[in-house]
């Protein structure tokens, strides 16, 4: 299916969504570290599709967003995000992200996904 980067500051909650991600058939790179995180966005293949993590100690999930979305590279620039949150109220502040409310099913992570990578 599609290789989809995760960036989420508790290995537990990586561990738990790099398996859901994997049963729905997608390659998955996940790292906790927002340096990593920036590195993997420049490997080949390419990631599809982004999700992070909303409220991370380092650097929050809209702050990630707005950093790749002005990086110089136009693929990059059009990467969709799905930015997972325990907040019931939070937004993001960039347009077109995906909101998922943690916890969530694997029946929501699935649409989430395929809706983020053009699949309704």
């Amino acid at each position: 299916m599609a290789t989809i980067l995760l960036i989420d500051d508790s290995e537990l909650v990586l561990d738990i969504m790099r398996e859901m991600l994997r049963e729905l058939k997608h390659e998955v790179l996940a790292t906790s570290d927002p340096t990593e995180f920036m590195r993997r966005l420049r490997s080949f293949p390419q990631p599809a599709l982004a999700i992070v993590d909303a409220i991370m100690p380092e650097v929050g999930g809209d702050e990630l967003i707005t950093e790749v979305r002005a990086m110089a590279d136009p693929l990059l620039a059009q990467l969709p995000f799905i930015m997972a949150t325990a907040l019931v109220d939070q937004k993001p502040s960039a347009p077109g992200v995906l909101m998922l409310s943690k916890p969530f099913t694997l029946d929501e992570l699935r649409r989430a996904v395929n809706f983020a990578l053009g699949g309704q």
